[in-house]
């Protein structure tokens, strides 16, 4: 392949490589099959490793586990190939997709070979592996560690020249870590931004997680009117956007404004919706989430339901704590042994 090529290429899959920072790929099923083709055409060469790292991105929300098997595969693949940036983007697909499942060790560890790598070889890169470092701490409620790392991706000088999906991703997840931080006011400026300019932009799904930030806040402001529009408006946005684990992590946001408001039947209907998802796509944080929800809204209503629903907690919460010691990275690269 002439040099000029190689480049566009590689300017190509930068661009896909830091657009969504290993979240979900969206394709059409006719690319779904040729890049399954490929896999029997290409054997060991770069090529194979690209259509095995895109495969994991668009399996992510929808087959975690094919997910985890094609980046692992695209990892070893590069690693004997010594193609070091088919390694990075795969570690980066393989720290997201561990991440969002409930496997944090395998997360962090490969968000931080990722973030070590490519301060050498791809300075362009360290942004994804700031923010998949920030992606664990958030899983572990840890707001203040990652809202160090997501101020670093913040005031990176490469920050300006991400494609759109990658800055406006940062900005939502600073928007989130102010929101648990109770910093009211921060959370809804990030979000205000994002909400105004994705929607110039046509990214629905930035402006799905906008308003669902806005409906957070304003629910804990006890807004609970304007708190149902904010959520009613993410997720039409994510239904646009046709991500359904999208939707069902908003659907507990919703049932949870349902239950503040003493709307049990519609609070059930989501916390449902939300409980069924989470197992689905093997999201532990959101299947906890949800049963914990159910346990409280059935709490008096059917006390035998509510033991059902706390039993389905405990068991997820002994699956994530006890599965997921890991090393955390703190902002000054320092790695620190969580038992």
């Amino acid at each position: 392949m002439p040099s000029k090529l190689i480049k566009i290429s590689l300017l190509l899959i930068t661009a896909l490589a830091t657009s969504g920072f290993g979240q979900p790929l969206s394709l059409p099923a006719k690319e779904v099959d040729r890049l399954k083709q490929n896999l029997t055409v290409f054997k060991e060469d770069t090529n194979r490793v690209i259509s095995l790292w895109r495969l994991a991105r668009y399996h992510t929300m929808t087959e975690p586990r094919q997910a985890v098997l094609y980046a692992t595969e695209a990892i070893t693949l590069a690693r004997k190939l010594k193609y070091t940036y088919g390694e990075l983007v795969s570690l980066q697909s393989l720290s997201f997709v561990s991440t969002i499942t409930g496997d944090w060790q395998n997360g962090m560890q490969t968000a931080y070979e990722g973030l070590k790598i490519s301060q050498t070889k791809y300075p362009k890169l360290e942004i994804v592996f700031y923010n998949l470092i920030a992606l664990v701490y958030e899983k572990q409620q840890d707001s203040k560690q990652r809202l160090e790392w997501l101020l670093k991706a913040y005031h990176h000088p490469e920050i300006n020249s991400l494609p759109n999906n990658g800055k406006w991703l940062i900005y939502h997840n600073i928007g989130e870590v102010y929101e648990n931080l109770n910093e009211y006011d921060s959370a809804m400026k990030y979000s205000e931004i994002i909400d105004i300019n994705c929607r110039k932009l046509n990214i629905p799904i930035e402006v799905s997680y906008a308003n669902a930030i806005m409906g957070r806040v304003e629910k804990k402001r006890k807004n609970y009117a304007e708190a149902l529009q904010y959520l009613k408006i993410a997720m039409s946005f994510s239904n646009k956007f046709g991500n359904p684990f999208l939707e069902s992590e908003q659907s507990v946001d919703l049932a949870g404004i349902f239950h503040a408001i003493h709307q049990p039947d519609s609070a059930i209907f989501y916390a449902e919706k939300a409980l069924n998802g989470g197992r689905k796509f093997k999201n532990s944080v959101l299947t906890a989430s949800a049963a914990k929800l159910l346990a409280e809204i059935y709490e008096h209503k059917n006390p035998s339901k509510a033991i059902n629903y706390l039993k389905i907690l405990n068991a997820t919460n002994d699956s994530l704590y006890t599965v997921n010691s890991y090393e955390s990275v703190p902002a000054n690269g320092a790695k620190v042994y969580h038992p």
